[in-house]
């Protein structure tokens, strides 16, 4: 499934966090859309493989090469189709990117924790455990109910929770346990060293997930970035009260600085 915000051409594509968090990408790709065309893919798959493919089906609607951002889970995708399609996109905006290491992942959790009342902390690690059962049944719900403890964790000063998507839970299990093998595996490394356009980093200065778990990785493989840090704000500046106007008028002005391809 794919929304088109605004008008034709689509030359931006705004991809979703989770993994299987669809929609989660709507309220942004509404907003720029007030001067831009924007496509917004809901991704159903329940591999990268099969995302990345997905991906490039979904593209057909987009006038390419296109700018191609993504959040949280969203920019790791984005990255892996980068370096696979590089002729697909002009530009790339990783927005709150996870660590691209290992080295760097373990911190999310400390920092989140740290971020929560002892009860929420709590109920995190006790979902956390749960959902890693196999077994385990009303995954959907129970990964609802993590995402929205990992929302508090991630937030500031929040606008509001994100809107209601269709949680996937079977998706994050396989996805994000392939994302994890590959990230170990130095996958997310590889795929940068074939990335042929502009990159822009757009990180919240609170954001749980360690901006030196891109950057770094950004250095180590000579990629020339260009980084832009909020204030204030957490891992979803979108829904930042600090920090949504300004990540509105910097992607905007990324966005209308892109050439315009035939």
């Amino acid at each position: 499934m794919i929304y088109l915000h605004g008008k034709p051409p689509y030359r931006a594509v705004f991809l979703h966090g989770g993994p299987g968090a669809p929609g989660s990408a709507a309220i942004a790709a509404r907003e720029l859309s007030k001067t831009q065309g924007i496509l917004e893919p809901w991704q159903s798959a329940h591999s990268i493989a099969g995302l990345l493919k997905e991906l490039e089906m979904q593209l057909g609607a987009a006038s390419l090469p296109c700018s191609l951002l993504g959040h949280s889970w969203g920019a790791m995708l984005a990255l892996l189709f980068a370096a696979r399609h590089p002729g697909a996109v002009q530009q790339l905006l990783l927005v709150s990117c996870p660590p691209l290491t290992a080295d760097f992942a373990g911190q999310i959790t400390d920092r989140r924790l740290k971020n929560l009342s002892a009860a929420d902390a709590a109920r995190f690690l006790e979902l956390s455990r749960i959902l890693s059962s196999p077994s385990q049944q009303n995954r959907d719900g129970l990964l609802s109910e993590l995402g929205l403890l990992a929302e508090k964790a991630d937030a500031v000063a929040p606008l509001s929770l994100q809107e209601p998507g269709n949680t996937d839970a079977a998706a994050y299990a396989s996805i994000w346990g392939e994302a994890e093998t590959l990230r170990n595996a130095g996958g997310f490394l590889q795929a940068l060293k074939r990335i042929a356009c502009p990159v822009f980093v757009l990180h919240g200065e609170q954001d749980p997930h360690p901006l030196d778990g891109v950057l770094t990785p950004l250095q180590s493989t000579q990629i020339p970035y260009q980084l832009v840090l909020f204030p204030s704000c957490g891992h979803t500046p979108f829904l930042e009260r600090d920090a949504a106007a300004s990540f509105y008028r910097v992607v905007q002005k990324i966005l209308s600085a892109a050439p315009v391809i035939p």
